[in-house]
């Protein structure tokens, strides 16, 4: 039975440990097969079953060995379904009762659970440990490297590279050093240690990787030949078109000659790997990868024939998905909508889909199709996301166009009180014009109070005018006058400026500074950014300035 539970046969083993269970129910050597039994579970990446199996090995056989390493299979287990921190306390936990603990052990346990500071602190104890040194030094390092702390990881892994030179992680350790000074913007310095490894350790298999670091640093930097050649590099080392991974040199190739000849010259070379490598999996990603050149580059007709030619189920979703927002670019809002329906028809699955079913709702939306594009988002209930949040926005409004304000207001209080920024903002003038049309003023006000607090700069400016509105209309005309010409004055690029101004002259007339509201008028007709407020102003001081 033992030799059947090698690396390429954990299902097989499985399957005899299933009838070894079943047929000898009280065999001396049922602990021993219950754990085994969980841990084929574990290594085919059943991890449920894994976690249920280890957990009767504990049942079953309190306090013996077996039992610890089935709780070490629990913790293993919950952290590969994303139960990170109930994985840290059971680990913790079974760490507690040994004499000897394995501090790698627990700062695995605490990263994965997100408490670096307590990794880090379990690596250190690793370090004087015989034969642990080395890995618990290239931990560290990753550990400060993922808390941005870049230098200490520098740091860390200099130590690693100097105690362990030809060890097993030296490799590692160079590449990770350079990454750091990757993201520290020290990119020749970056590519100077990639140097060093690729010298050091010519047969190590991170040279392919070590070249690609080098061909972002060299891009970064402006040196568009030199990147190009590094990426080049890394394609002559895969197997194509098996290896498609491949679709990321092959990118930055496109994405050099893009900088140095154009998005033609790019197109041309793609061309030649579509065509090499057509009817693959590669050749269709290639695809997707000239029309995405396209359409970053605003090419939007050219984009949206390239997305039509994608052809790979694979990828067919998110070609419909972009050849759609092309289509709507382009006017053609009918072809849009027919490409999402084909998401949703064909794909329904797919991770685009949401995305898919947002465009269609937005575009029936301006179409006034409102209680078609309500039912494309009434399941949509979470609001977790970004997405989510803009999916509320939307039904709110929807609600509001349909006349059922009630739910519209319980969708926006909702927002509000659940995110902070734009989403929040956004909820917060909706709420305020719902207010301001029931005249409920002093709620209106309260609202847009709160919006300005979120500091939203695309959105505080609409709020502070939508105020002096209603400042107005409460008779506050010098407080409202106020808010006017801060807007004028303190927001000046803002797009509510000329209606502020509009407003501000208005007011002056009425409190009898007609100088004050020529001069604003004046300033409302040399803007000329609103014909309707212009044409007014030209009235006004027709009246005014007979």
């Amino acid at each position: 039975m033992e030799g059947v539970n090698v690396k390429e046969n954990y299902a097989e083993a499985e399957k005899y440990l299933k009838k070894y269970l079943s047929d000898y129910p009280h065999a001396k050597n049922r602990k021993e097969a219950l754990l085994l039994f969980a841990e084929t579970a574990y290594k085919n990446n059943r991890y449920e079953d894994a976690l249920i199996r280890y957990k009767n090995v504990v049942k079953e056989f309190p306090h013996t060995d077996e039992a610890k390493l089935a709780i070490l299979g629990e913790g293993w287990s919950l952290s590969k379904l994303g139960r990170d921190k109930e994985a840290y306390k059971i680990l913790k936990k079974a760490q507690a009762v040994e004499k000897k603990k394995d501090f790698i052990v627990l700062g695995d346990a605490a990263y994965n659970a997100g408490n670096f500071n307590e990794a880090i602190a379990n690596y250190r104890k690793a370090l004087q440990e015989q034969g642990r040194r080395e890995i618990a030094l290239l931990k560290i390092g990753n550990t400060y490297f993922r808390i941005k702390q870049y230098e200490k990881a520098i740091n860390t892994y200099n130590v690693l590279v100097k105690d362990f030179p030809m060890g097993d992680f030296a490799p590692n350790a160079f590449l990770k050093k350079a990454e750091a000074l990757r993201k520290l913007g020290k990119y020749k310095k970056s590519n100077e240690v990639l140097k060093s490894l690729r010298k050091l350790y010519p047969t190590c298999e991170l040279i392919a990787r070590s070249f690609l670091i080098s061909g972002d640093n060299y891009f970064d930097i402006g040196a568009f030949s030199d990147a190009k050649t590094s990426y080049q590099k890394v394609v002559s080392m895969l197997e194509l078109p098996k290896d498609t991974f491949a679709i990321v040199p092959i990118g930055g190739i496109m994405k050099c000659i893009q900088k140095m000849d154009g998005e033609k010259r790019a197109a041309k070379f793609a061309d030649t790997y579509i065509k090499r490598f057509s009817g693959t999996y590669l050749g269709e990603k290639i695809k997707m990868l000239k029309a995405d050149m396209y359409y970053y580059a605003g090419k939007i007709k050219q984009a949206e024939a390239g997305y039509n030619e994608v052809l790979e189920n694979r990828l067919k979703p998110k070609a419909l998905y972009y050849q759609a927002k092309c289509l709507q670019s382009l006017g053609e809002n009918a072809k849009a909508e027919n490409r999402l329906k084909m998401i949703l028809n064909l794909f329904p699955d797919s991770k685009i889909a949401s995305n898919a079913s947002l465009l269609l709702a937005k575009l029936l939306f301006e179409d006034k199709e409102y209680s078609r594009s309500l039912k494309l988002l009434e399941g949509y209930k979470q609001l977790n996301s970004d997405e989510d949040f803009e999916i509320a926005i939307i039904k709110a409004k929807l609600y509001l166009k349909l006349n059922y304000k009630n739910k519209a207001v319980e969708i926006l209080k909702n927002v509000k009180d659940r995110t902070k920024g734009k989403w929040k903002a956004q909820a917060l003038l909706l709420l305020g014009q719902i207010m301001t049309l029931d005249q409920k003023l002093n709620d209106a006000l309260s609202f847009y109070d709160e919006a300005i607090e979120t500091g939203v700069e695309e959105l505080v400016p609409e709020a502070y005018f939508m105020k002096g509105k209603i400042l107005k209309k409460q008779g506050k005309s010098k407080d409202a006058l106020k808010i006017f010409l801060m807007i004028k004055y303190n927001l000046p690029e803002s797009s509510y400026k000329t209606r502020a101004l509009f407003e501000a002259a208005e007011i002056t007339m009425e409190l009898g500074k007609t100088q004050d509201a020529i001069s604003l008028y004046k300033q409302v007709i040399e803007r000329n950014d609103d014909k309707k407020l212009t044409a007014q102003a030209k009235d006004r001081l027709r009246t005014l300035n007979p």
